[in-house]
């Protein structure tokens, strides 16, 4: 037992010693291009830029949008208070989720009688504009990346929101911790099974069963800030910020107007054949090798 304790030890040890040898080279390299002043300050401006009104509302359209993608554009006229129930819940799903992970009240997101107003306006312009305006807008190319890139300034504010929120109440639960940020970054994709039961369109796929990148990306993004936040990363959590920004707008991109895969199911892969390996398929391999060795 004390060998398997000191051999996690010197993992993470290496690990964390890899990550501050990572951002150290970055910080060489930003000062040899002579881009270090200004991506410090565009981190800093990015960082104190609060979650504004303008955030919330970009992020209450791009959730209704994908809702109205996966329930169809009858849904809301059949069933409008299914469709309502269904908005509401999924745009404020990561802070109902986070909510309950640390003893929170569930209905506390729901307090701002303002941001519910303003969520059911965006859901009947989703639904009802006239010749279908509000959609059309949202869909065309320049207004579709802003919202993508002011989307996933949201999702990394919200992911720092949780994981602070959730230090300051537990803040020797580690798990605890980046359980609470990540959740922040993907609630609507983990709640919204449990959402299409209520209002009656079945059960999707269980996203813990086969986690999107999303998801995935969410708990990494959580789990490095997690360490930053505790000392263990040499980096400014402003620059961290930006980076991550950067890397889910990229990727978003990627995935909306190219055919790009998931880009860490290599690694997974790579991963699951090493240390995830049933005990039959290993002695399966053993046995053709020594039968290629004897042949």
């Amino acid at each position: 037992m004390d060998e398997i304790k000191s051999m996690a030890d010197e993992a993470s040890k290496t690990l964390l010693l890899v990550l501050n040898k990572v951002v150290i080279g970055s910080n060489r390299a930003l000062e040899m291009s002579g881009l270090q002043d200004h991506f410090h300050s565009a981190a800093d401006s990015l960082h104190d830029y609060p979650i504004t009104t303008l955030l919330i509302v970009v992020h209450f359209i791009t959730v209704l949008f994908k809702i109205k993608t996966s329930e169809g554009s009858t849904f809301a006229s059949s069933n409008p208070f299914g469709s309502v129930l269904s908005s509401v819940l999924l745009c404020f799903a990561g802070s109902v989720i986070q909510n309950l992970i640390l003893g929170i009240p569930l209905v506390k997101p729901f307090e701002n009688n303002n941001r519910i107003l303003i969520l059911i306006l965006i859901w009947y312009l989703m639904h009802f504009c006239p010749w279908d305006l509000f959609t059309v807008l949202v869909t065309f190319f320049p207004v579709r990346v802003g919202l993508i890139l002011l989307k996933e300034v949201y999702r990394i504010k919200c992911i720092l929101f949780g994981l602070k929120l959730a230090a300051s109440l537990f803040p020797n639960a580690w798990f605890v911790i980046i359980a609470a940020g990540g959740i922040r970054g993907c609630g609507s994709l983990v709640l919204k099974p449990f959402v299409h039961q209520i209002v009656g369109l079945g059960t999707p796929r269980i996203e813990f069963h086969r986690p999107t990148f999303t998801t995935k990306i969410s708990i990494l993004m959580s789990c490095v800030f997690t360490m930053q936040v505790k000392g263990l990363l040499n980096v400014n959590l402003s620059s961290l910020s930006l980076i991550f920004t950067v890397f889910m707008v990229t990727f978003e991109l990627l995935f909306l107007f190219a055919d790009q895969t998931d880009p860490l199911a290599p690694l997974e892969n790579s991963f699951a054949s090493i240390f995830l390996r049933h005990p039959e398929q290993t002695a399966n391999i053993s046995s053709n090798e020594r039968k290629k060795k004897s042949d």
